[in-house]
């Protein structure tokens, strides 16, 4: 399956790796829409401030457990193959047997409030895909964003190329990474979805 991967992806690709719930589905279609380099990943808005984009890889658990490289077999963003592709995973174990080292890994970054994004995600997934408590799913999920924080470090040594993309200032570190990154469309689309509007 992983030499199956490679032929898909180039040295040329980038890989967003976030922690769940923490907003990287729009995030990569942020991204995607704000330079010129990049195929456009389209997303959907779903209720409470969930979004969803599909990029042609799927995860890699989906990849390893499913066998298949995409879960719904549904791509509908841009497919310039002049321009180079983004991808979208969480911080597992199977990033390292799917996700090439010569992709250009962008890390989405909590460095802090770990109860304040494990919140949001119970607020848009507690009708979803939670089954636990929230007091148990908070606190849980909290020490699983802070520890994918702390063992970032993983990620650089994995690849190639790394950036860590901070909520804090994510335009400051975008700009770096892409020469002709849109800091005002950034800016405008990244304040305009506010994270934090969910009921």
């Amino acid at each position: 399956m992983i030499n199956h991967v490679i032929k898909h992806t180039t040295d040329r690709d980038y890989i967003l790796i976030y922690s769940a719930g923490t907003g990287g589905e729009y995030m990569a279609s942020a991204i995607s829409e704000c330079t010129n380099t990049l195929n456009t990943l389209l997303r959907i808005k779903n209720e409470n401030n969930r979004w969803s984009c599909t990029c042609k890889i799927g995860y890699s658990k989906i990849i390893k457990e499913d066998k298949k490289l995409q879960w719904d077999n549904v791509y509908n963003g841009e497919n310039d193959s002049s321009k180079n592709d983004l991808y979208k995973d969480h911080p597992v174990d199977t990033v390292k047997r799917v996700w090439p080292r010569y992709m250009t890994c962008l890390f989405l970054t909590v460095e802090n409030d770990y109860k304040k994004w494990a919140n949001i995600t119970w607020k848009k997934l507690h009708n979803v895909n939670i089954e636990k408590s929230k007091k148990q799913f908070v606190e849980e999920h909290a020490n699983t964003i802070e520890k994918e924080y702390k063992q970032r470090k993983i990620w650089e040594d994995h690849f190639e190329r790394y950036y860590e993309i901070s909520y804090t200032d994510p335009t400051a570190q975008l700009i770096k990474v892409f020469e002709d990154f849109d800091e005002s469309k950034f800016n405008k689309m990244f304040k305009e979805w506010n994270i934090e509007n969910v009921r």
